[in-house]
This record gives C-alpha cells, sequence and structure tokens, in this order.
C-alpha cells in the first residue's frame, strides 16, 4: 500500500487521481544524484514510478504462480506462503496505479511526465502488459479467495478503475 500512496495523490472531492508533484519532476540523473550503483541499476531514461510499479509487480507475479497452481490456496504445502491480506494489498495497489496511470488521458491529467506516457499511454506494449497484469491480478485473487468479502470488492475497484480509462476499457473486453 505504501508503493500505491508513493505513486498517487487521493482524489479528494474528484474523481481523479493525481500524479504527486515530485513524481511528476523526478528524472534519473545518476550524476547530478550522487551517482552510484542505484542510480545505474535501471536504464538512465527509466523512470523511478515505472520501476516501481515493475518492482511490485515483480511481487505479484510468484503470488499469482502459487495461488494459480493451488486447488485451494487455504490448504495445501503453499498455504503459510499465501494470505488475502496479501492480495488485497496487491489490489490496493493496482487500482491506484490503474487510476492514475495506465492509458492516461493527457486532457485529465495535470502533471504527466513523457515517460509515463511512453510506457503505459493508449497504443503502447507497456500499456496492454501493464492492463493485463492489472486485470489478471483482480481475477485470480477474486476467484481463487472466495468468501474474503474484502479481497472481492477490491479486486471489483481495479476493474472499476480500468473500465474507467477510455484506452484500456475497450481492451479488457479483448483479452483471453
Amino acid at each position: 500500500q505504501l508503493a500505491g500512496a508513493l505513486l498517487t495523490d487521493p482524489a479528494d472531492g474528484g474523481d481523479a487521481s493525481e500524479i504527486p508533484s515530485d513524481i511528476g519532476a523526478a528524472r534519473r540523473e545518476g550524476s547530478a544524484a550522487g551517482g552510484g550503483a542505484a542510480a545505474h541499476a535501471a536504464p538512465p531514461d527509466q523512470h523511478p514510478a515505472i520501476e516501481l510499479v515493475e518492482a511490485v509487480l515483480a511481487q505479484l507475479r510468484p503470488q499469482l504462480e502459487a495461488i494459480v497452481a493451488s486447488p485451494d490456496p487455504r490448504t495445501g504445502p503453499l498455504a503459510p506462503l499465501l494470505s488475502p491480506l496479501v492480495g488485497k494489498a496487491f489490489l490496493h495497489f493496482a487500482a491506484r496505479v490503474a487510476h492514475t496511470y495506465l492509458m492516461p488521458d493527457e486532457a485529465a491529467v495535470s502533471i504527466l511526465p513523457a515517460p509515463l506516457l511512453a510506457e503505459w499511454g493508449r497504443d503502447t506494449p507497456g500499456g496492454r502488459a501493464l492492463l493485463s497484469s492489472l486485470a489478471e491480478a483482480a481475477a485470480v485473487f477474486t476467484l481463487r479467495w472466495r468468501g474474503e468479502e474484502e479481497l472481492a470488492l477490491a479486486g471489483c475497484a481495479v476493474l472499476a478503475a480500468v473500465c474507467r480509462r477510455n484506452g484500456a476499457a475497450p481492451l479488457l473486453g479483448q483479452m483471453s
């Protein structure tokens, strides 16, 4: 949830979350930031928001694989590693990312860094990949953790956020 809070400002009184000004102004400048290994871990044009989303999604993928591989995530050898609370946290993050970053409408966002539009904008492979990851997480967590009402609501929130994105909603229906 912390990653989601870092990436988006809440939509207080409005219906669109905003990209925080610090994220909007962020640049990857290894020499200006003092250099070091961390400054060179990603390509120089990689925006920090992209790195953070990719890091969270990298943690999400093994969870989804384990949940899908288990007949019931509450039982079996992987049960101690799986939790609906983890799913709820991932889905909370996914809803905020979808609401703010997924295939953004340039007219609706006051601070829109070009790297984010290039990565997750309409008609981009990154936008389609992010849509696929978020929709898969919503479906898997919601369907595999039956009876977890808060988790189901979080999954629906992700799908609702995706459906509100003009560029993403039509693609959601085309996914298999």
